[in-house]
Parts: C-alpha cells; sequence; structure tokens
C-alpha cells in the first residue's frame, strides 16, 4: 500500500574538496546521517510517473567562524 519505503540512501555527500560547502562563516562541514528513506506515494500508470519524498533525513553541520 501506498506510501511505501522503496529505497534508502546510504551515502551521500555535500560539496567536494575542490568546491566546498561554504557560508558567512566559512567552510561548512555536513556530515549526513543515513539511511534516508525514499518514500513512493503515488504512481501514475499512464505516465509512468512515481511521486513520492525523502524521509528521515538528517544530517550534522558545523560552520567555522574562523580563517
Amino acid at each position: 500500500g501506498n506510501p511505501g519505503d522503496v529505497a534508502d540512501i546510504t551515502t551521500m555527500n555535500f560539496g567536494s574538496s575542490t568546491s566546498p560547502c561554504t557560508s558567512v562563516l566559512g567552510n561548512v562541514t555536513t556530515t549526513s546521517v543515513v539511511p534516508w528513506d525514499v518514500i513512493a506515494v503515488d504512481y501514475n500508470a499512464s505516465t509512468g510517473v512515481t511521486t513520492g519524498y525523502v524521509g528521515n533525513v538528517k544530517a550534522n553541520v558545523t560552520a567555522g567562524a574562523c580563517k
């Protein structure tokens, strides 16, 4: 039945070493807490499109104030 957990996101990256996430406070370090759930809510058979959302999203974010 819907909604249903159809997949898990088990790895996630924010930025890269050559293009890090930044803020007005400097570089931002973000670590995802996984798994995140992919939840299917509805399927349209005529278009083949499934709609839904990503649930259980948790992340630890640290922003530095010094350079």
